[in-house]
Parts: C-alpha cells; sequence; structure tokens
C-alpha cells in the first residue's frame, strides 16, 4: 500500500529505453579482450546478460588453461561465443517486439500465451540452457 501512496505522487516518469548495438568484428585487440555486455549488450527480455557473461567467465578460464598464447585464447573465445551470443541477443530483441505489442496485437498476444501450456514456453527457450540447440 505505501508503494502505491509512493508511486501515485509522482508527476513525472523519465523513460529508460532498451536500446542495442550492431555487433562488433571482433572481441579483441592488442591483447585487451571484451566480455560480458562490453562484447555482447542485450536487451532483457530473455534475461540472459548476467548468464551470458559467467558463460563468458567460464570458457575464458578454459582457452587459457589450454591455450598457448593468452590471443591465441581471446581469438578462440570469439569464435566460440560470437554466434551463440548474436542469438541470444537477436532472440531477446524478438521477444521485446513480441511483449511490447500494442492494441489489438496486445490482446491476441495474452489470448495466445494464455492459451499454450506452460510446457510450450519451456520447451521453446530450452535452447537457451544447452549449447547443443537452437532456438526453435
Amino acid at each position: 500500500f505505501e508503494l502505491q501512496l509512493l508511486l501515485a505522487n509522482v508527476d513525472d516518469w523519465t523513460q529508460w529505453p532498451a536500446a542495442t548495438l550492431d555487433g562488433l568484428e571482433s572481441w579483441s585487440k592488442s591483447g585487451v579482450l571484451l566480455v560480458g555486455d562490453a562484447a555482447h549488450g542485450t536487451v532483457p527480455y530473455l534475461a540472459q546478460g548476467a548468464a551470458m557473461a559467467l558463460e563468458d567467465a567460464s570458457c575464458l578460464s578454459d582457452l587459457l588453461a589450454q591455450s598457448t598464447t593468452v590471443n591465441r585464447a581471446f581469438d578462440d573465445f570469439t569464435k566460440m561465443r560470437m554466434v551463440r551470443c548474436a542469438t541470444l541477443a537477436s532472440e531477446s530483441l524478438k521477444a521485446g517486439q513480441i511483449y511490447h505489442q500494442a492494441t489489438p496485437h496486445s490482446s491476441l498476444r495474452d489470448f495466445a500465451l494464455k492459451a499454450m501450456p506452460g510446457s510450450f514456453v519451456l520447451k521453446r527457450q530450452a535452447w537457451i540452457y544447452d549449447h547443443g540447440k537452437k532456438p526453435g
């Protein structure tokens, strides 16, 4: 109830739009590697920003332990991670477009979401948690 009173007294809201950038051709240069949002920032609609950063850390750790040079590890890292991160970013953009539909499309979206079983949504997003799968 206190939160409702607080929000009712706000005169003006500042919009904070979600923004994206085109993907980079490379995430490393001169011995410096970008990871996480610095390499592949994404909109939040699949809730995978922090997860991608953790995947980056795990992947990079393995590659640094196996590679003969840091630059080789950085190059391999970019090759291994770029497609997955770009796919997550693209799918997250699509989800945002669906979530932010205006009327009447939002009514159709809501109807469809209510009608589909929860297992459909889980199956549709299973690829996020299994690196061997693609969106489907």
